[in-house]
């Protein structure tokens, strides 16, 4: 059971009502005004390294702990997360996925399963996927304005090789409060706020997701960027 709400924890590392037409906005237009809300495309692209440290909460609180993530480009991420004194690792080097899962009896690095590779792969995407999505092969509609808790968003699908994602940015900010994804089969509704400015870039410090396997909170302390990451903490075999 725990490692389902930790795998689910990884996806999660992003009210609903009747759509209307976005009037006068073009995918451009809406993409522009995010990209500019965020700190801009230039320095998200120049975006080179982060670090974070926090708190994760699991099943409603039933199980919670600290965590701290590494980014590093091009496509490198290490999760670490104590949980009831265990200490998990997930991590891909930008060719492999491994971890360690000591809630399976698993004390040593091992070769991720392919549903956990896949997300550790999405998350090592250190820009996210709205900026350089057509690079990325992947494809981006505006649907139209959607109530979300009372809030005037924009609605974006965005469709990737692992199915459609749909955000939904505040319509005033053009930041995004709201993503519904499908990953390894577990669908995810996450709310994103407590927006806070890190040297120029904006992130939400607040994450929180209803799946499958419960609520979850992640809950962020400290968020570092552009600094040095031995490239080394990412391999299952330093």
């Amino acid at each position: 059971m725990l490692k389902k709400l930790l795998t689910s924890a990884v996806i999660v590392f992003v009210g609903i009502g009747f759509a209307f037409p976005v009037v006068g906005q073009s995918l451009d237009d809406v993409l522009a005004k995010h990209y500019e809300a965020i700190g801009g495309l230039e320095a998200w692209t120049g975006l080179e390294s982060m670090e974070m440290s926090g708190t994760i909460s699991l099943a409603g609180g039933m199980a919670q702990g600290p965590f701290q993530v590494h980014q590093k480009r091009p496509s490198m991420t290490r999760i670490e997360i104590t949980i009831q004194g265990m200490n998990i690792i997930q991590a891909y080097d930008g060719k492999m996925a491994w971890q360690i899962m000591p809630m399976t009896g698993s004390t040593e690095p091992a070769e991720a399963d392919p549903a956990t590779t896949a997300n550790l792969m999405q998350q090592a995407d250190i820009d996210g996927p709205l900026i350089g999505w057509r690079e990325d092969g992947h494809s981006i509609e505006v649907v139209g304005t959607e109530l979300v808790d009372g809030i005037e968003t924009i609605h974006l699908t965005l469709v990737n090789r692992e199915g459609p994602s749909h955000f939904y940015l505040d319509a005033n900010t053009y930041l995004p409060i709201q993503i519904k994804t499908m990953v390894a089969g577990i669908n995810s509704t996450t709310k994103l706020s407590d927006y806070r400015n890190v040297d120029g870039l904006l992130f939400p410090f607040l994450v929180e997701a209803d799946t499958q396997m419960g609520s979850q909170a992640i809950i962020f302390d400290e968020m570092q960027i552009n600094i040095p990451i031995d490239d080394q903490i990412f391999s299952m075999n330093p």
